[in-house]
């Protein structure tokens, strides 16, 4: 009998849990990683953009403002462009966002920080609170809206959507946007990727997944991870057309402190 995928990732997570109870990895360094993504038709000018990604930081008791703040200076030695924070700044209580916004009061882009929400800032619907802190504290944060950036002569559109659970509005969100010109999408979880394509997004960057945070394995372009049974798009970069999609492993964790095969991760990347 021939498996489906997803029967095939039923059948293998069933060794989750021996091996949670086996691993010793509870918490790692956020690795950085270097991604060039090639553009097609990219202008001139913006060839060489540097773009930090950073997502899911769930502040709360298993990331603490001191914790925090490290990721701020690793942020800040990137010396990006640009900056982007795709949403779940919390984990549940929306007084977490104020040791968040204050550890990373400091951090600087040529261009900006922009955010959008992740499905954790609705859980309690507070999230007019929680993206008040941030902007308060100097972040953009793009609620299906976008903004239109100049660099070198040339403009471009950095776009930003809510979590497409709780109110994502694409549509709006391109209002006024000149088709024909680059655009980066933040849109916390990557289901809608196909979506995005279809509106000639040339870039978009997510998180959600967390990377799958417990990876048994990878078959191929296949994880084989709980986050699989939701999503195909569960970790670093995927290609439809002349579109492209970046999923960050994000840099916290959610329900248990541990990450297996799978380390934090923080992203810069080149446009080329």
């Amino acid at each position: 009998m021939k498996l489906t995928r997803r029967d095939f990732l039923k059948t293998s997570l069933l060794g989750i849990p021996a091996l949670m109870f086996s691993s010793e990895n509870l918490k790692d360094e956020p690795k950085i990683e270097r991604v060039k993504i090639k553009i097609k038709n990219l202008p001139e000018p913006l060839k060489g953009l540097n773009l930090a990604l950073i997502s899911d930081i769930h502040s709360g008791i298993f990331m603490t403002k001191e914790e925090m703040k490290k990721l701020a200076d690793i942020l800040n030695k990137l010396n990006a462009d640009l900056i982007f924070m795709p949403g779940d700044f919390i984990t549940s209580d929306p007084e977490e966002i104020y040791p968040l916004v204050e550890a990373f009061k400091d951090i600087k882009a040529k261009y900006g920080v922009f955010a959008t929400l992740g499905n954790h800032e609705f859980f309690r619907r507070e999230q007019n609170k929680i993206a008040k802190a941030l902007e308060d504290s100097g972040f953009r944060v793009l609620r299906n809206q976008n903004e239109k950036i100049n660099i070198n002569g040339e403009h471009f559109y950095i776009l930003g959507i809510d979590d497409l659970r709780y109110g994502a509005d694409l549509d709006k969100a391109m209002k006024n946007v000149e088709k024909e010109k680059f655009k980066i999408l933040l849109s916390h979880k990557p289901y809608d990727f196909p979506k995005f394509a279809r509106y000639q997004i040339q870039l978009t960057v997510s998180g959600h997944t967390h990377g799958g945070q417990i990876v048994l394995a990878k078959i191929d372009d296949i994880y084989i991870a709980p986050a699989s049974l939701v999503s195909r798009f569960i970790s670093g970069h995927y290609k439809l057309g002349d579109s492209h999609l970046y999923v960050t492993r994000g840099v916290g964790v959610v329900g248990i402190p541990i990450r297996l095969n799978c380390p934090p991760e923080i992203t810069n990347i080149t446009l080329i």
